[in-house]
């Protein structure tokens, strides 16, 4: 017996498909129409117009309103602001007695120091017045002493000069350059002589004297006349200082040595 092989038709799986999906649509087709059969139709209202209204008119811009004054108020309305209750004032508190003594304590304390320290300064202040009134005192006076000494020297030598004139009083001035003589050989014990002086150079000296004799510290001796050896003008006032100089023969005499020119040379 002889079997023959089925080979399947070409597009039938195909086919298959598009009746299925078919089948689907349809179903699908008669579920929404069942649905939409079963909704409840909408009522619509129609207005029946006998007249056409009339067109609407164009809009205006609003205006701006008027402003409205409000009326003044009457006098009934005024009413009058309420016065504030005056707020009570603070009494302060009472001041013990034991701290109003001692405030008044501290016043006074202060106010005695204050005087006191015023008092001082007024004190400083006239001491200081008074030692420079003192020292502008003393001044004058020294000034006026001054003057007064050395008008009275001026009176001294006037006289001197016109008692060595000539042949006045011989005897006076005999003894007046005896005088001389011994200071100046007082001053020369006491003078050393600087080495390699040449020549006899003459130095001259004006010293001052006192009424017993010795030498016026106040005024130092003067070189009138230099030597031209300043070594030797140098050691002749050291021998002046140093020298011990001879009581006066007369203190009557006094104006006539009071100033006293002398004159030093090396080989005399």
């Amino acid at each position: 017996m002889r079997r023959f092989a089925v080979e399947p038709e070409p597009g039938r799986s195909a086919a298959a498909f598009l009746a299925i999906l078919m089948h689907v649509l349809f179903l699908g087709l008669l579920v929404f129409g069942v649905s939409w059969q079963n909704r409840h139709p909408q009522v619509t209202t129609v207005d029946l117009w006998s007249n056409l209204p009339a067109p609407p008119r164009p809009i205006e811009p609003p205006q701006p309103a008027p402003e409205v004054k409000a009326p003044p108020p009457t006098k009934a309305e005024i009413k009058p602001e309420p016065v504030p209750e005056p707020k009570p004032e603070a009494k302060p508190e009472p001041v013990k007695p034991d701290v109003l003594l001692k405030e008044k304590a501290e016043k006074e304390k202060a106010e005695k120091e204050k005087a006191e320290k015023q008092k001082l300064e007024e004190q400083k202040q006239a001491e200081v017045k008074r030692k420079i009134e003192a020292e502008q005192q003393r001044l004058v006076k020294e000034q006026l002493a001054k003057e007064d000494e050395d008008r009275q020297l001026q009176r001294d030598k006037e006289n001197a000069i016109k008692q060595f004139e000539p042949d006045q009083q011989p005897a006076t001035n005999r003894l007046l350059a005896d005088y001389v003589g011994k200071i100046q050989a007082a001053i020369r014990n006491n003078l050393l002589l600087p080495p390699d002086i040449q020549g006899n150079p003459e130095a001259i000296y004006e010293v001052f004297l006192l009424p017993d004799g010795s030498l016026n510290t106040a005024r130092p001796p003067k070189l009138v006349q230099s030597s031209g050896v300043p070594a030797y003008d140098d050691a002749i006032e050291r021998a002046i200082r140093k020298a011990q100089l001879p009581p006066p023969p007369d203190r009557a005499l006094f104006p006539r040595f009071r100033e006293l020119e002398l004159k030093f040379k090396p080989n005399d």
